[in-house]
């Protein structure tokens, strides 16, 4: 797959709240920022589909 960039403003406090979480993972920014967007969709489904929730969460602890 080919690959892009992408760039937008943020504060300095967020942009240091970002690195400082992208270091503590221990995850390169590319990985943090797709492991941090796949957690949004998982969220978003388990909120749009509550019959699924439970099954959801279990496979979050399952995967963490």
């Amino acid at each position: 797959m080919a690959e892009t960039t992408k760039g937008f403003k943020m504060t300095d406090d967020l942009k240091n709240r970002i690195n400082n979480t992208i270091e503590a993972s221990g995850m390169t920014d590319k990985d943090w920022i797709e492991a941090v967007t796949n957690l949004w969709v998982m969220q978003d489904m388990k909120n749009g589909m509550p019959d699924f929730q439970k099954d959801i969460s279990e496979l979050e602890l399952h995967t963490n």
